[in-house]
Protein backbone atom coordinates (compact mmCIF):
# COMPACT_ATOMS: atom_id res chain seq x y z
CA UNK A 1 0.00 0.00 0.00
CA UNK A 2 1.32 3.59 -0.77
CA UNK A 3 1.61 5.69 1.88
CA UNK A 4 0.17 9.56 1.24
CA UNK A 5 -0.59 10.23 4.81
CA UNK A 6 1.40 10.42 7.98
CA UNK A 7 1.25 7.16 9.91
CA UNK A 8 -1.48 9.28 12.71
CA UNK A 9 -3.42 10.08 9.43
CA UNK A 10 -2.94 6.81 7.79
CA UNK A 11 -3.90 4.85 10.71
CA UNK A 12 -7.17 6.49 11.09
CA UNK A 13 -8.03 5.91 7.68
CA UNK A 14 -6.98 2.30 7.21
CA UNK A 15 -7.04 1.26 10.62
CA UNK A 16 -5.42 -2.16 11.50
CA UNK A 17 -6.69 -4.20 14.32
CA UNK A 18 -2.56 -5.91 15.22
CA UNK A 19 -0.64 -2.42 14.91
CA UNK A 20 -0.61 -1.76 18.43
CA UNK A 21 -0.60 -3.66 21.20
CA UNK A 22 -3.85 -5.79 20.54
CA UNK A 23 -6.49 -6.00 24.07
CA UNK A 24 -4.89 -9.84 24.42
CA UNK A 25 -1.47 -8.64 24.03
CA UNK A 26 -1.94 -6.46 26.97
CA UNK A 27 -3.91 -8.86 28.61
CA UNK A 28 -0.89 -11.80 27.91
CA UNK A 29 1.82 -9.02 29.46
CA UNK A 30 -0.50 -8.22 32.41
CA UNK A 31 -0.57 -12.06 32.90
CA UNK A 32 2.72 -12.49 33.07
CA UNK A 33 3.64 -9.65 35.41
CA UNK A 34 1.09 -11.28 38.01
CA UNK A 35 2.66 -14.77 37.55
CA UNK A 36 6.07 -13.04 38.64
CA UNK A 37 4.69 -11.44 41.63
CA UNK A 38 2.79 -14.97 42.79
CA UNK A 39 5.87 -16.53 42.75
CA UNK A 40 8.21 -14.44 45.33
CA UNK A 41 6.34 -13.29 48.95
CA UNK A 42 8.06 -10.13 48.69
CA UNK A 43 6.62 -8.54 45.43
CA UNK A 44 4.88 -5.69 43.93
CA UNK A 45 4.63 -4.04 41.07
CA UNK A 46 5.76 -0.61 41.31
CA UNK A 47 5.61 1.18 37.85
CA UNK A 48 3.86 0.94 34.30
CA UNK A 49 3.50 3.34 31.90
CA UNK A 50 2.95 3.04 27.78
CA UNK A 51 3.45 4.86 24.76
CA UNK A 52 2.39 4.40 21.28
CA UNK A 53 4.69 5.63 18.63
CA UNK A 54 3.61 7.09 15.08
CA UNK A 55 6.32 7.18 12.04
CA UNK A 56 9.48 5.52 13.79
CA UNK A 57 11.76 4.47 11.67
CA UNK A 58 12.39 1.27 13.36
CA UNK A 59 9.11 0.32 13.15
CA UNK A 60 8.02 0.24 16.68
CA UNK A 61 4.40 1.38 17.41
CA UNK A 62 4.20 1.02 21.32
CA UNK A 63 6.20 0.36 24.63
CA UNK A 64 4.81 -0.98 27.11
CA UNK A 65 7.53 -0.47 30.29
CA UNK A 66 6.71 -2.41 33.81
CA UNK A 67 9.04 -1.94 37.32
CA UNK A 68 8.44 -4.80 39.84
CA UNK A 69 9.66 -5.67 43.05
CA UNK A 70 10.43 -9.23 43.64
CA UNK A 71 11.92 -10.52 47.08
CA UNK A 72 13.84 -6.99 47.03
CA UNK A 73 15.31 -6.62 43.61
CA UNK A 74 13.93 -4.09 41.06
CA UNK A 75 13.38 -5.63 37.86
CA UNK A 76 11.88 -3.31 34.86
CA UNK A 77 10.69 -4.51 32.04
CA UNK A 78 10.27 -3.28 28.48
CA UNK A 79 8.14 -5.10 25.67
CA UNK A 80 8.13 -3.04 22.48
CA UNK A 81 5.59 -3.58 19.61
CA UNK A 82 7.11 -3.53 16.23
CA UNK A 83 4.74 -3.70 13.31
CA UNK A 84 5.45 -2.91 9.45
CA UNK A 85 3.11 -3.60 6.29
CA UNK A 86 3.78 -3.85 3.14
CA UNK A 87 6.51 -6.16 3.44
CA UNK A 88 8.11 -8.62 0.41
CA UNK A 89 10.14 -11.62 0.33
CA UNK A 90 13.11 -9.82 -0.20
CA UNK A 91 12.67 -7.97 3.15
CA UNK A 92 13.54 -10.59 5.35
CA UNK A 93 16.99 -9.80 5.87
CA UNK A 94 15.53 -6.55 8.04
CA UNK A 95 13.98 -8.82 10.24
CA UNK A 96 15.80 -11.90 10.67
CA UNK A 97 15.88 -11.73 14.47
CA UNK A 98 12.58 -12.86 14.44
CA UNK A 99 13.05 -16.03 12.10
CA UNK A 100 14.22 -17.95 15.28
CA UNK A 101 11.43 -16.70 17.80
CA UNK A 102 13.92 -17.44 20.90
CA UNK A 103 15.59 -20.06 19.56
CA UNK A 104 19.28 -20.11 19.44
CA UNK A 105 20.31 -22.02 16.26
CA UNK A 106 18.82 -21.31 12.96
CA UNK A 107 18.20 -23.93 9.66
CA UNK A 108 18.28 -22.61 6.04
CA UNK A 109 14.33 -23.98 6.38
CA UNK A 110 13.59 -21.84 8.49
CA UNK A 111 14.76 -18.64 6.42
CA UNK A 112 12.63 -20.20 3.54
CA UNK A 113 9.97 -21.03 5.49
CA UNK A 114 10.23 -17.11 7.17
CA UNK A 115 10.13 -15.29 3.72
CA UNK A 116 7.05 -17.46 2.17
CA UNK A 117 5.16 -16.33 5.28
CA UNK A 118 6.58 -12.99 4.70
CA UNK A 119 5.45 -12.86 1.45
CA UNK A 120 2.06 -14.51 2.26
CA UNK A 121 1.27 -11.84 4.93
CA UNK A 122 2.74 -8.77 3.83
CA UNK A 123 3.44 -7.46 7.19
CA UNK A 124 5.85 -8.56 9.89
CA UNK A 125 5.19 -7.58 13.31
CA UNK A 126 6.47 -8.82 16.73
CA UNK A 127 7.42 -7.75 19.83
CA UNK A 128 10.67 -7.59 21.66
CA UNK A 129 11.36 -7.92 25.11
CA UNK A 130 14.40 -6.32 27.62
CA UNK A 131 14.34 -6.88 31.17
CA UNK A 132 17.09 -5.61 33.79
CA UNK A 133 17.27 -6.56 37.36
CA UNK A 134 18.81 -3.56 39.22
CA UNK A 135 20.74 -2.31 36.73
CA UNK A 136 21.85 -5.41 34.72
CA UNK A 137 19.89 -6.90 31.50
CA UNK A 138 18.87 -10.11 32.41
CA UNK A 139 16.70 -10.42 28.88
CA UNK A 140 17.56 -8.95 25.55
CA UNK A 141 19.76 -5.62 26.00
CA UNK A 142 17.62 -3.47 24.84
CA UNK A 143 18.10 0.88 24.49
CA UNK A 144 15.62 2.91 22.33
CA UNK A 145 17.52 1.28 19.37
CA UNK A 146 17.95 -2.60 19.95
CA UNK A 147 15.07 -3.95 21.74
CA UNK A 148 16.58 -7.13 22.69
CA UNK A 149 14.93 -10.30 22.78
CA UNK A 150 12.03 -10.95 19.59
CA UNK A 151 9.38 -12.77 19.85
CA UNK A 152 7.53 -12.71 16.75
CA UNK A 153 3.44 -12.35 16.73
CA UNK A 154 1.34 -13.62 13.74
CA UNK A 155 -2.65 -13.24 13.54
CA UNK A 156 -5.82 -15.07 12.86
CA UNK A 157 -8.17 -11.45 12.42
CA UNK A 158 -7.35 -9.29 15.71
CA UNK A 159 -6.32 -12.28 17.44
CA UNK A 160 -2.94 -14.09 17.71
CA UNK A 161 -2.80 -17.59 16.31
CA UNK A 162 -2.99 -20.52 18.72
CA UNK A 163 -0.01 -21.51 18.00
CA UNK A 164 2.02 -18.30 18.55
CA UNK A 165 -0.09 -17.50 21.67
CA UNK A 166 0.60 -21.43 23.06
CA UNK A 167 4.74 -20.37 22.09
CA UNK A 168 4.21 -17.09 24.27
CA UNK A 169 2.78 -18.58 27.10
CA UNK A 170 4.47 -21.57 27.14
CA UNK A 171 7.73 -21.26 25.77
CA UNK A 172 8.78 -17.27 25.95
CA UNK A 173 7.36 -16.52 29.16
CA UNK A 174 8.45 -19.45 30.76
CA UNK A 175 11.65 -19.00 29.83
CA UNK A 176 11.79 -15.65 30.78
CA UNK A 177 10.80 -17.06 34.49
CA UNK A 178 13.62 -19.46 34.90
CA UNK A 179 15.90 -16.88 33.79
CA UNK A 180 14.89 -14.28 36.49
CA UNK A 181 14.78 -17.32 39.44
CA UNK A 182 18.69 -18.09 37.94
CA UNK A 183 19.58 -14.33 38.58
CA UNK A 184 19.14 -15.09 42.19
CA UNK A 185 21.28 -17.81 42.20
CA UNK A 186 24.07 -15.64 41.20
CA UNK A 187 25.75 -14.02 43.34
CA UNK A 188 28.14 -10.50 42.34
CA UNK A 189 31.78 -10.72 42.60
CA UNK A 190 32.73 -8.51 45.26
CA UNK A 191 35.41 -6.03 43.70
CA UNK A 192 38.35 -5.44 45.53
Amino acid sequence: MIRIFGDKIDEFIFPNEVKRFTDQENSLIEKFMVSLIKLYKDSDLDDTSSEQYYDRIDDITGLIRKGIYLNGYYFYFTFAKLFKSGVKKKDYVYYSQFINDGENSRDVKDTEKFKEELEKDKYISGIYVCCLKERDYIIGEGNEFDYGYPIRTRYGGSELTSQCLNRIENYHFKKFIKIIKESFKKKKKRKV
